[in-house]
């Protein structure tokens, strides 16, 4: 997956935040699409070992965020927020995790060096481990490679797709 700048990264998490309440809402078609499943984001990523982490399926990250795994009160206003990535390495116990809030007219992206790790890899490694056994948590070449949904349609394409259904205009969805 190629490098992102900041402002790139600060504004796909910015989107997925204001996605994130529909993109729960729809969680079943997410989980049972593997295009779905798969969509990555440079925003949504993590790992537990030195040397860097992994692309986040966006299936697990919603199945995260609904199991209250991966959510975080916003440091701004308290509201309960989804963590979109961590890294870290259970050799040195430094670990740090990035969130972002869906309430609006908050301040949005947060970064805080205040979760365990294992609290937020255990749970990745337990969902992506269920969906795709022989494949899970392995580390996503510079490439691009996106796993089993490799192919699929970029992020911000599939939430677009994705919300303009829930609007009741139809289905716009293809995916890879």
């Amino acid at each position: 997956m190629p490098d992102s700048s900041p402002d790139e990264l600060n504004a796909e998490r910015a989107r997925l935040a204001r996605a994130a309440p529909d993109l729960l809402a729809r969680i079943e078609r997410i989980v049972d699409a593997t295009p779905l499943f798969y969509a990555t984001s440079a925003a949504l990523r993590g790992g537990a070992l030195p040397g860097g982490g992994c692309a986040i399926p966006l299936g697990a990250a919603v199945q995260l965020w609904d199991a209250g795994a991966w959510r975080a009160p916003c440091h701004a206003c308290g509201a309960l927020g989804f963590v979109l990535s961590y890294a870290g390495s259970c050799l040195s116990g430094g670990y740090s995790w990035t969130g972002v809030c869906a309430r609006a007219g908050c301040a949005g992206a947060f970064t805080k060096a205040s979760r365990s790790l294992v609290e937020l890899h255990g749970p990745a490694q337990e969902v992506l481990g269920r969906r795709d056994p022989t494949r899970a948590w392995r580390r996503v070449a510079v490439r691009g490679e996106q796993g089993p949904g490799a192919g699929s349609a970029p992020l911000s394409a599939l939430l677009g797709a994705l919300l303009a259904e829930a609007a009741g205009q139809g289905s716009s969805l293809h995916c890879g």
